[in-house]
């Protein structure tokens, strides 16, 4: 059941009157969507690596037949989605190129 993440900022105002258990789902039902939309949350829930194993979704990838991983990214969600690849396998990453909006100020260890 979804409580007082600080998601919402009027929280305790719209589950306050009426029927509380149909507006808290409603409302954690609006905030899995909305999270499930942000680029980086999803990418990051998306890719785990454990030892030489990287997992994406269901696909699984033995890291030791792997000579190089490239990142290309061009769009809104790009940097967000680099940045979680950097985070997550960056150290993997042989090189990496992401086009993103005129004045984009930060930038990635790896990429």
């Amino acid at each position: 059941m979804l409580q007082n993440t600080g998601f919402y900022k009027n929280y305790d105002k719209l589950i306050e009157k009426g029927q509380i258990k149909v507006r808290k789902d409603a409302l954690e039902i609006i905030e899995a969507g909305i999270n499930r939309a942000i680029p980086y949350s999803g990418t990051m829930n998306l890719i785990q690596r454990s030892n030489r194993v990287l997992t994406i979704g269901k696909e699984t990838i033995l890291l030791n037949e792997v000579n190089h991983i490239y990142v290309v990214g061009a769009g809104k969600g790009s940097f967000p989605i680099a940045q979680a690849l950097d985070e997550k396998i960056g150290d993997l990453i042989t090189e990496g190129i992401v086009v993103v909006k005129d004045g984009e100020k930060r930038t990635l260890p790896h990429i």
